[in-house]
């Protein structure tokens, strides 16, 4: 993976103005690189390939990293806190790969719980099913 002094993870960090408590939590660090870097292992010992591009990033319950493998593949690492029941997580997709299977438009689990940084990872391909809004907007938080 390549970085560079504007990469994706730093322009989000200089959007929010600090990093999310989260990402220090699962990273255990608030250098970008280092986690970008992280990721980048992750793909590379599970999904057999390195990132080529680290297209999205996000906070919620954990963070969400939307990357292209040099492989070709774009998929999402989702990365949660060190405590998060791995059972929970390997049922959720046990469930999510059924549901792909049964052909609903969801995406593929790829990696079940493993290691990542500090915390728990898994992996599922990134499906891109238009613009994603803010959900903080009155408008699209009265629709939901």
């Amino acid at each position: 993976m390549k970085t560079n002094d504007d990469s994706l993870v730093k322009r989000r960090l200089r959007a929010w103005g600090a990093l999310p408590q989260i990402v220090r939590d699962v990273f255990g660090t608030e250098d970008v690189n280092a986690i970008e870097q992280a990721i980048n292992r992750f793909c590379a010992e599970h999904l057999g390939s390195p990132v080529a591009v680290h297209h999205f990033f996000d906070v919620g319950i954990g963070s969400v990293h939307g990357v292209q493998l040099e492989d070709a593949r774009r998929v999402l690492v989702k990365a949660r806190r060190r405590g998060t029941s791995r059972a929970h997580l390997a049922a959720a997709q046990k469930i999510q790969r059924q549901l792909a299977q049964l052909q609903f438009p969801c995406p593929t689990p790829l990696v079940g719980p493993s290691v990542l940084a500090l915390g728990v990872g898994i992996a599922e391909t990134w499906l891109v099913a238009g613009a994603r809004d803010d959900p903080h907007e009155p408008e699209l938080r009265q629709a939901m």
